[in-house]
């Protein structure tokens, strides 16, 4: 299916639930989001611009667009009934100087004050498994993120892939990098977050 054809037939789908509640508006938009379509991968290439100032006329241009979506899957997870903290993992793969600052970050945590401090942030909404074997299969680095309630939300009942055990975890999140480690058994890195 064609691009302009994949959007008319998402806007199909967010027109049918128009008039439904919040719920049934924020599923279809997490059923949409976590599908195999160019809609999440621009989505989040538009929502990791907004921290660069040199790029700020090209988000701004998509707001119209792609705004309204992210805010109702936004709404979406805000409003979860989480009430518990959990684990979730996501395999990524990250260069060899990506995974440094990941350390660089780690060591000015703990040598620094909390002043001098910047805490990195997820400025897009970030897929992860409940399943650490599920996220495993993807990537050389495994992040193993704490999170605490309403930053995410399980999707799995509206996912395409109902068995990766999806949790959305919600844009702007920010975190500290507890800990960087290399498994040899796994031949991965593991990044340890917990979000603030």
């Amino acid at each position: 299916m064609g691009k302009k054809r994949e959007a008319e037939w998402m806007a199909e789908q967010l027109m049918k639930v128009k008039t439904g509640t919040l719920q049934e508006i924020g599923e279809c938009c997490a059923h949409l989001y976590t599908m195999e379509s160019f809609l999440c991968q621009k989505l989040n290439e538009i929502m990791r611009l907004v921290a660069d100032y040199e790029k700020q006329s090209i988000w701004q241009g998509k707001l119209e667009t792609f705004g309204p979506f992210a805010l109702l899957l936004e709404q979406y997870i805000t409003n979860a009934k989480s009430d518990e903290p959990i684990v979730v993992y996501r395999g990524a793969y990250l260069s060899d100087e990506m995974i440094r600052s990941y350390q660089k970050f780690m060591r000015s945590k703990s040598s620094d004050s909390d002043d001098d401090y910047m805490s990195p942030s997820f400025p897009a909404f970030t897929s992860c498994s409940r399943n650490r074997s599920k996220a495993e299969e993807f990537g050389n680095v495994l992040f193993i993120i704490e999170l605490p309630f309403k930053r995410s939300i399980d999707v799995s009942s509206c996912s395409d892939y109902p068995g990766e055990e999806e949790e959305l975890i919600k844009s702007g999140v920010l975190f500290v990098i507890e800990h960087v480690e290399y498994d040899s058994a796994s031949k991965k890195h593991l990044i340890f977050l917990s979000v603030i």
